[in-house]
């Protein structure tokens, strides 16, 4: 089911539902991926101490792919 990961959390899978934009701001590298509410706003406070801009919203569509390393986010 899309939207759903495999891992379990007290007997509930993560939901990933925001979608994570990354743009690293040269040769027009922009990347999406989708991750928990958590991971996203991790991610995004990490990622923008570091002068990458990062926007997080709803619009998870299929085939997006999951947040790398996505146990370091949430």
């Amino acid at each position: 089911m899309q939207g759903f990961d495999n891992r379990v959390f007290g007997g509930l899978q993560a939901v990933l539902d925001r979608r994570v934009v990354v743009d690293f701001g040269w040769a027009g590298m922009i990347l999406e991926y989708a991750a928990t509410y958590a991971e996203a706003w991790e991610f995004a406070t990490a990622a923008a101490q570091v002068g990458l801009s990062v926007r997080v919203d709803g619009k998870v569509r299929p085939g997006l792919r999951p947040l790398p390393c996505r146990r370091l986010w949430g």
